[in-house]
């Protein structure tokens, strides 16, 4: 069901998965949430083309599964596990290929999820900043 979020004066279709930001502490959602979101919306305070590039940002960061950086981490894995390699393989050399490729994309996944995580507190810190600069 679409549905105006309020302060937007139905400016935006909105649902139960958009957070319209109103105030700096709305941000705090995205912080105490995850996959909660698909969008954000920023209502007061900015202009046109610094909302979008902030909104953007925010979801981007908020909604990023780490996959990419998993990715990264299986194809590195698997260029040092062939370098070292034996010349023929046999059967324990393939499971220590695939058990090293699941292990490389699991951390690696942590760490890209970390990251933007870390991203996304900053950037949070950056626009709540301004908000409240833009408010008094």
């Amino acid at each position: 069901m679409i549905q105006s979020c309020g302060s937007c004066r139905g400016r935006f279709g909105t649902n139960s998965r958009t957070l319209c930001v109103q105030s700096p502490s709305d941000l705090e959602r995205l912080l105490r949430t995850y996959d909660a979101y698909d969008a954000v919306y920023i209502i007061k305070g900015m202009t046109s083309p610094d909302r979008e590039s902030w909104e953007n940002r925010l979801i981007a960061h908020y909604g990023d599964c780490g996959c990419e950086l998993g990715g990264v981490a299986v194809v590195l894995a698997l260029v040092v596990f062939a370098l070292g390699a034996p010349a023929i393989p046999g059967w324990r050399t393939v499971m220590m290929a695939l058990a090293t490729c699941v292990i490389a994309a699991f951390v690696g996944k942590l760490i890209g999820i970390a990251i933007a995580r870390l991203q996304l507190f900053r950037d949070i810190r950056i626009l709540r900043e301004h908000l409240v600069r833009q408010s008094i």
